[in-house]
């Protein structure tokens, strides 16, 4: 993965090796809002169904038991 200029890294399609004025221009340059946008939006959905997975599997009693000096707890 590239390190990125910009808050929120976009990483270009896979390929060849690209230069860095290549890399620059595809996180600045024409449509870097919309793919800045998208993969903000995709990284959205996948905390919140990474949230609900773990919500699911704690309250059908599915997760790894962790002993703890307070007592036993069950983390998803």
């Amino acid at each position: 993965m590239y390190m990125s200029l910009t808050r929120h890294p976009v990483v270009p399609e896979a390929g060849p090796e690209r230069s860095g004025l290549a890399r620059l221009r595809h996180q600045l340059g024409l449509g870097s809002r919309q793919r800045h946008a998208e993969a903000r939006a995709t990284a959205e959905r996948l905390a919140a169904l990474r949230y609900r997975w773990q919500e699911a599997c704690q309250h059908v009693g599915l997760g790894m038991m962790v002993y703890t000096p307070s007592g036993v707890v069950r983390v998803a």
